[in-house]
């Protein structure tokens, strides 16, 4: 879609009226008088500033670190779309060690591992392409084909994780067109001390973890350093091979071992209410095997994948009511996968070695005013370049591409009574592609509202039009790519409520709708290229509740339906499940030293166009997890895990069962 500059103008009108304002008269100044430097003693914060920029969550001055599964506080935050937080702490309480299994229990999200053994995760029948994943802000999804392996995510060094579900706020930029995962990194001062884990487990799993942190006056340093490996991962004793000579025949998982290693450092700094500077930087690094299909004799492996990125970030009170932030990234992708003619792995016999090297910059500005004790603006301008070389074998020459994405954004947040509060924005998103002569618009909004009642009940609703681009693959795909491609948009409808009676009960109840835009897939019939369907839906309805049954027992369950359509087909979208239960038991000791958890997954049946059976469904599966964790003095835990207790053999995308059994034990040292 082509438009004029109509929205870009707006967009650019509105910033200066903001920067203009700076200079004249803004929020009441009664409730908070300014020091002899002109600045608030302590910055005035409204209920609403907690959503703000996403992009600054790293720095953690304003955001409110909710519960997992129900934020009982969220509404008087201004989140009106659903926004789960799950805290570091959480984290650790959850079985698993990847971010797929602690996001997996989270309403309306589901994880699933596939075609190059990668963890990708749907929101709402919106899949990893269409989510945004973000660190600290920074989006993260592969410039190629738009898509990030969840687990390679490390836990070691994240402060919380951000689960935007519903309509997103205008000022996370382009490509936010199902949601928002945001992994939010740890800072020294959040974290001081040092930490040492060793992790062991079955097949011949190990780990070692090493994290520091410390405060040297205004300034906080984190650091962390992990690796590990395996020999790769068992499948469940009940898997029935196909039979077939080179196949999988059960045991140890073919081609699945790896070895890894990720390092992580942030420095930042505070100068009380007015400045707070953080610098990140990382390395990770894998090499892998890549498990085929169990009917497809395949032999890949990742012998070279390397991430490194660096992230900059300011926030700056200019003057009493007004902030200035911005942020400055770079993130570099290196990939080698080569297909191998048989189990050997011989170098020298190989059918294709190809590599991919990715180079993302971006840059986020953005303006926060408070124009008075009840309203609140915050006007952005986000910018990323994105770029390739890619080539099938070192033989042959580089094929370059590259874009560039952006959008401006403005948005209000306001208290419209003492219990109501709404919000509204609009941005211009634009990408600028084949080789920077053709420029796509697409408008953006969101609005919502909130309503507190008597403080046990709340009503929620929001609306937004999201987009997403199309990626590098589908626009100049060897064999798939179509020039012709056109964004995809959605509309986005979202109502719920809250409730926190006596008892200590928390629930809400959501209700979505979203209405799907000119979607991008593939077609055999097209010889394999990329088209826009013409129109899709996904809509349905999360319950979520949390009760302590007892002083030393806490109960959690979720429920998610969503039912799918391809308007063009009528086939349900792919891998997204009609039903999702999950159900927690949370337990403690009389003194809470020890803590044991057990998590019940059931996802239901999925509909996959690339299955061979009649149907084209997935089976559903029941899992079950769990954890026991010890104090046993102040600076020694233990942690015994078991995934998969009942060695269940399911798959979550067809022909990729998922592992067996595995038990994981650790020991944490703190100092």
């Amino acid at each position: 879609m082509k438009t004029g500059g109509f929205l870009t103008i707006v967009s650019l009108a509105i910033l200066l009226t903001a920067s203009a304002a700076v200079s004249g008269t803004t929020a009441d100044e009664s409730e908070k008088k300014p020091d002899e430097n002109g600045f608030a003693s302590k910055p005035i914060v409204p209920p609403w500033r907690a959503r703000s920029a996403a992009w600054s969550d790293s720095l953690d001055a304003y955001l409110y670190l909710g519960e997992i599964i129900v934020t009982g506080d969220r509404w008087r935050e201004g989140h009106h779309a659903r926004t789960e937080v799950v805290a570091s702490e959480d984290i650790a309480a959850q079985p698993g060690y990847s971010a797929g299994e602690v996001l997996k229990s989270v309403p309306g999200v589901g994880v699933s591992s596939g075609r190059k053994d990668e963890s990708s995760i749907t929101i709402r029948g919106f899949d990893s392409r269409r989510v945004s994943i973000m660190v600290d802000g920074r989006p993260v999804n592969l410039p190629y084909y738009g898509t990030f392996n969840i687990s390679s995510m490390s836990l070691d060094k994240l402060e919380k994780i951000m689960v935007v579900r519903g309509p997103t706020s205008v000022t996370y930029g382009p490509n936010v067109m199902g949601g928002v995962v945001n992994f939010v990194t740890a800072r020294g001062k959040d974290h001081p001390g040092t930490r040492f884990r060793f992790l062991a487990g079955n097949h011949d799993t190990g780990e070692a973890l090493l994290t520091h942190g410390r405060i040297l006056g205004d300034w906080d340093i984190y650091v962390s350093f992990r690796g590990g490996g395996s020999d790769g991962s068992v499948m469940p004793r009940s898997f029935k091979p196909i039979g077939y000579m080179g196949m999988e025949d059960g045991g140890f998982r073919d081609n699945s071992d790896y070895t890894e290693y990720d390092l992580f450092g942030k420095v930042g700094y505070s100068a009380g209410a007015r400045t707070d500077l953080a610098f990140s930087c990382g390395y990770h690094t894998i090499e892998k095997g890549v498990p085929a299909a169990v009917d497809e004799e395949r032999y890949w492996r990742f012998t070279d994948w390397v991430r490194t990125f660096a992230d900059v970030t300011m926030r700056r009170q200019i003057r009493p009511h007004t902030y200035l932030e911005a942020k400055a990234y770079g993130d570099v992708f290196i990939n080698t996968l080569v297909d191998y003619e048989d189990a050997s792995y011989d170098p020298a016999a190989v059918f294709y070695n190809s590599t991919h090297r990715n180079w993302d910059v971006g840059g986020i500005a953005s303006l926060e005013h408070q124009w008075s004790t009840r309203l609140h603006g915050t006007y952005g301008l986000n910018l990323r370049e994105d770029q390739i070389k890619k080539r099938m074998n070192p033989e042959e020459p580089w094929l370059y591409h590259h874009q560039v994405t952006g959008s401006l954004s403005a948005e209000h947040h306001g208290r419209i009574t003492d219990n109501l509060w709404g919000s509204c924005g609009i941005s211009d998103n634009f990408m600028i592609h084949n080789h920077m002569k053709d420029v796509d618009q697409i408008p953006g909004f969101s609005a919502g509202m909130t309503l507190e009642l008597e403080s046990i009940w709340s009503l929620s609703a929001s609306t937004g039009q999201g987009s997403r681009f199309p990626t590098l693959s589908q626009l100049w795909g060897d064999r798939s790519g179509n020039r012709d491609l056109r964004p995809e948009i959605t509309r986005r409808y979202e109502f719920g409520v809250n409730a926190r009676p006596a008892g200590g009960f928390q629930g809400e109840l959501t209700f979505f709708w979203n209405d799907l835009r000119d979607l991008i897939d593939r077609d055999a019939a097209r010889a394999g290229k990329y088209y826009n369907i013409q129109t899709a839906e996904s809509r349905g309805f999360e319950l979520a509740g949390r009760k302590p049954l007892f002083e030393w027992l806490d109960f959690q369950a979720s429920y998610t339906y969503t039912g799918t359509k391809n308007r063009h087909t009528g086939d349900p979208l792919d891998l997204i499940p009609e039903n999702k239960l999950d159900g927690r038991l949370i337990g403690y000791s009389a003194g809470r030293d020890t803590r044991w958890v057990l998590v019940i997954t059931h996802v239901g049946e999925r509909f996959d166009s690339e299955s061979l059976t009649s149907h084209q469904t997935l089976g559903a599966y029941t899992t079950g997890d769990c954890l026991v964790s010890t104090h046993l003095s102040r600076h020694l835990s233990l942690t015994l895990e078991i995934l998969n207790i009942s060695d269940l053999d399911y798959e979550e995308e067809t022909m990729y069962p998922a592992p067996g059994r595995t038990v994981l034990a650790a020991a944490t040292v703190d100092f």
